[in-house]
């Protein structure tokens, strides 16, 4: 059931707040700094970010994971308006900032296209990953046809800085909104990322375009959760996915489940995540990483 815009966009103000209260500016190597928000104590999550400003779509679970005895992270990465960022890139800054936080092991929570440096970072370091959990998230991705043409002039044509941010806005709020999570409150979300169209043509899209998950046996305990309502990741693309990384967890579909679940379904992504990490072998609260 719809909540309305503006209670939406009271819930994402509130929500906010609570990130910011608990973001801590940190000198992660020389010269360099991070907003890192680290909350609880106890077995390590860390949930990969895309952009500091939708970290928020993580809230919900870092509250719950925190209020349940365990420690829950994320941090603000770094950008590119220029170059392409790379899975690559944005896979070494991830175990750079592991370093930084001194976590030895850890869960990983990926959604939408973050899967793909969580994937990445697995298969890298198979040691360091006790589990994955994807939300709306494909083996392959395959677009919308529409989606698709109307990405093309920005990711084939040197426009990124004169696509305006409004027109950027409208178009995820067109696929990444739902009943729940309206596209009103999407775009006003969008509009506050500088240089929209840069940032999503160099260092967003990367990950959509590397991202690829063929069958392999060397991947830690894995969760899907899907969503039926997603414009952008089908129920049949994430079941795609879910067989291709021989996962023993039975897939978790969310009937009105959104693109952005982690946040419009977050009672039903929340308790499928808490499960699967509850039920992990060998699962307690002084795991290494503690603060």
């Amino acid at each position: 059931m719809s909540s309305g815009p503006f209670v939406m966009q009271e819930r994402l103000q509130s929500d906010e707040r609570w990130m910011s209260d608990r973001s801590r500016i940190y000198e992660v190597a020389p010269g360099q700094t991070s907003n890192i928000v680290d909350v609880g104590t106890g077995v390590p999550t860390m949930f990969v970010p895309m952009l500091e400003e939708l970290n928020v779509v993580y809230s919900p679970q870092m509250r719950a994971v925190s209020e349940a005895g365990r420690r829950a992270i994320t941090y603000a990465p770094l950008l590119q308006t220029k170059r392409r960022l790379s899975v690559s890139d944005r896979v070494s800054e991830l175990a750079a900032m592991a370093d930084f936080l001194r976590l030895t092991t850890f869960d990983l929570v990926a959604w939408s296209d973050t899967a793909a440096v969580a994937h990445r970072f697995a298969l890298q370091y198979p040691e360091r990953v006790r589990s994955l959990t994807f939300v709306v998230v494909p083996d392959v991705y395959r677009l919308p046809t529409t989606l698709r043409l109307l990405l093309w002039p920005l990711v084939n044509l040197p426009i990124e800085r004169l696509v305006p941010i409004e027109l950027v806005a409208f178009i995820l709020g067109c696929y990444m909104s739902g009943p729940l999570l309206d596209a009103r409150t999407v775009r006003s979300v969008a509009r506050r990322i500088p240089n929209l169209g840069a940032v999503l043509k160099w260092s967003c899209l990367p990950c959509i375009e590397e991202h690829r998950v063929a069958g392999t046996s060397s991947l830690p305990p894995v969760l899907v959760i899907a969503g039926r309502l997603s414009r952008v990741v089908t129920v049949q693309q994430a079941q795609s996915l879910h067989r291709a990384t021989g996962s023993k967890e039975a897939i978790v579909i969310i009937d009105n489940g959104e693109h952005v679940a982690t946040y419009s379904n977050h009672a039903e992504v929340t308790k499928a995540l808490l499960g699967f990490l509850k039920g992990l072998s060998g699962d307690t609260t002084a795991a290494r990483g503690t603060k």
